[in-house]
C-alpha cells in the first residue's frame, strides 16, 4: 500500500473513533442530566411538603395565641 492510502486509513480511523467517543460522551451526559433533574424534582417535592407542614404548624400556633387573647 502506498503512503497516501495508509494516511487516509489512519485519518478515517481517527474520525470514526472521534465520532464514537463523542457519541458515548453525549449518551453519558444525557443520563447524568436526567439523573440530576430527577434529584432536583425530588428535592423540590420534599421542600414543598416541608414548607406546607411548617405553615400548618405556624397556623395552629397562631390560632392558639388568638384563642388565649380572647
Amino acid at each position: 500500500m502506498s503512503e497516501t492510502i495508509i494516511l487516509e486509513l489512519i485519518k478515517t480511523a481517527l474520525t470514526v473513533a472521534t465520532t464514537i467517543i463523542a457519541g458515548v460522551i453525549s449518551i453519558k451526559l444525557g443520563k447524568l442530566h436526567r439523573q440530576i433533574n430527577s434529584r432536583m424534582d425530588q428535592l423540590l417535592s420534599e421542600s414543598k411538603k416541608s414548607a406546607h407542614a411548617e405553615g400548618k404548624v405556624e397556623e395552629k400556633h397562631e390560632e392558639e395565641i388568638r384563642k388565649q387573647n380572647i
